[in-house]
């Protein structure tokens, strides 16, 4: 978990020094992941943020595709070749 850890701090980092004048308000927990027990706790003790759980964890991260898929030309916006 401490590698989960360390990446959801590296994001936020990076979303901070894209965004210098915004704040994330809060962390929301989807897929797998997000029902290993106190996963939520450990992250926000980490990153003094509050956490949320989605409600359905399992089926988030595959509706979330399905929109995207959906909206291609928004998609292509917001992701990057490397």
């Amino acid at each position: 978990c401490s590698q989960w850890v360390t990446e959801v701090k590296r994001a936020i980092d990076f979303y901070y020094s894209n965004h210098p004048d915004e704040t994330i308000s809060k962390i929301v927990l989807s897929g797998g992941g997000a029902l290993l027990r106190n996963i939520d706790l450990l992250i926000r003790e980490e990153t003094g943020l509050p956490i949320t759980i989605a409600d359905d964890p399992l089926s988030t991260v595959a509706r979330g595709a399905g929109i995207a898929l959906d909206q291609l030309d928004v998609l292509k916006e917001v992701t990057f070749q490397v």
